[in-house]
């Protein structure tokens, strides 16, 4: 299987998760946010994000370690897991311990209990990705989606049934951190059957390899939470709860795009990894063809979403989101900038060029934040999807051309090769959306994914032997990995 084919049939599986927890998820936000109004739904946004911060400190970037070097040399996967389980236990609680430590600085005395439960799953979380890097690693997405899919179709099921019920914000999480700890019971199983043993080691010569090797990879998702995530908090002390719902609201359909786009980025580094050691002609021949897959589908669904916003808002959340329209038509961008970005960063972490990444994520945060206080102070929630824009735009061309100058890669040859064709197809694209965009969406929507498909093919913007692959890839069974 080439190398093309083997990232096909790991995007596919992953992607086949990602689709499934993206309709759960879907589900579970549409409903939660009518259920709980603009406020509750604020509130429970808050406490999922404010604890989301301590990640970087349990995570410590040893994902991404793991991946990388375990998919060069797979002999490396039992000492590198062993020191990874020992670090990331301890590292997650320390990571609650601070967290508890900083809710009581938030002085919001009705979100303590709420907190306290939901950090909790910073340890589940932590030792989940452990197990997902080995697959990763692997390069067998299967067994994440082997696992991911009843998580996907039973959290929020069974999130939906406690509100449904009656049940309040504590209950939610609860039962959330419940399905979590069991999630992580099953990765563990299915990776000492199927990849190796688990052993702890103490060794202190591998512990300080992979805190070293960690530490970058560590201030690169501090950097990232900060950059990504700082609005919800600057909103909640600038403009109150009612804003972070509005704002939460359409972020989180922005956020259930990026399922799909992280399935291709987690099939993307093992392989880039690997490829970058044994051959860059390889190498950079892959990414220009994920440039233009990304060009190809990602950019039209922004456009639609840009279009059709306030029918979409209207539709999914009523009446009581008509703020969110607005910030909605901001942050539809993202949905082409953030595979661009996580694509270039995945070149980076490929390359091992990890401090250059953790430096430009940290200008991306001090952006991010400047631009959220200013921003937020003078438009509020419609400020926040501003500067969440205008940083992702600044930080995607600098990476660009980082990169342009580290390899001679050529991002914008590349894309200019299909330039014509697609700028052809989006203008015809764009302007039926327009004209039609008060047509009931469940026609109008299915309609123009099958006009612009057979344009895609029309003006062969996709090759019949990439076609050929992905057919092959979808009929071919999976072969079994030799345990290591």
């Amino acid at each position: 299987m080439n190398n093309l084919q083997l990232f096909f049939k790991n995007t596919i599986s992953l992607t086949l998760a990602r689709i499934v927890g993206l309709v759960g998820s879907a589900v579970f936000i549409i409903y939660a946010a009518r259920y709980l109004g603009a406020s509750g739904y604020g509130r429970y946004s808050f406490v999922i994000v404010f604890i989301s911060y301590f990640s970087f400190l349990s995570e410590f970037g040893l994902d991404w370690v793991i991946i990388r070097d375990v998919a060069t040399d797979k002999t490396k996967v039992k000492t590198y897991m062993s020191g990874a389980i020992l670090l990331r236990g301890c590292l997650s609680i320390l990571a609650i311990a601070l967290a508890w430590g900083s809710i009581f600085v938030l002085k919001k005395p009705t979100l303590l209990p709420l907190l306290l439960i939901a950090s909790g799953s910073l340890i589940t979380s932590s030792l989940t990705g452990i197990f997902n890097s080995a697959f990763q690693a692997f390069e067998r997405m299967q067994y994440i989606a082997f696992i991911d899919i009843p998580y996907s179709v039973f959290r929020p099921a069974l999130s939906i049934f406690v509100l449904a019920s009656g049940g309040n914000l504590k209950a939610l999480l609860i039962c959330q951190l419940i399905v979590d700890v069991l999630r992580t019971l099953v990765g563990s199983i299915l990776y000492l059957t199927k990849i190796a043993n688990i052993s702890i080691c103490s060794d202190s010569a591998l512990l300080k390899l992979l805190i070293k090797s960690s530490l970058p990879l560590m201030l690169w998702k501090l950097f990232t939470l900060a950059e990504q995530r700082i609005n919800f908090l600057l909103l909640a002390f600038i403009a109150g709860e009612m804003a972070v719902g509005w704002y939460a609201a359409p972020l989180k359909l922005i956020d259930l795009v990026g399922l799909l786009i992280l399935a291709a980025a987690d099939a993307l580094l093992p392989l880039l990894s690997r490829l970058f050691v044994d051959s860059k002609e390889r190498f950079l021949q892959v990414v220009d063809d994920t440039l233009r897959y990304i060009m190809i589908i990602f950019f039209p669904i922004a456009l639609g979403t840009f279009v059709l916003a306030r029918p979409i808002i209207l539709l999914l959340f009523g009446n009581q989101y008509v703020n969110s329209i607005q910030i909605f038509q901001y942050l539809a961008w993202l949905i082409f900038l953030l595979p661009s970005r996580f694509l270039l960063s995945t070149m980076l972490l490929a390359m091992r060029d990890w401090k250059v990444g953790a430096i430009m994520q940290a200008f991306a945060a001090i952006m991010a934040i400047t631009s959220g206080m200013i921003l937020i102070s003078v438009n509020k929630h419609v400020g926040a999807a501003q500067a969440f824009l205008l940083t992702e735009i600044i930080i995607t061309i600098t990476l660009a051309v980082y990169l342009r100058s580290k390899i001679s890669w050529q991002p914008i040859q590349t894309a200019l090769k299909a330039w014509p064709k697609l700028l052809t197809l989006w203008t015809v694209f764009g302007f039926f959306l327009y004209m039609f965009k008060t047509v009931n969406l469940v026609f109008l929507i299915p309609s123009c994914i099958l006009g612009y498909v057979a344009g895609v093919f029309f003006l062969r913007l996709i090759t019949s032997k990439e076609v050929s692959n992905v057919k092959r890839l979808l009929l071919q069974r999976s072969g079994n990995p030799t345990k290591v």
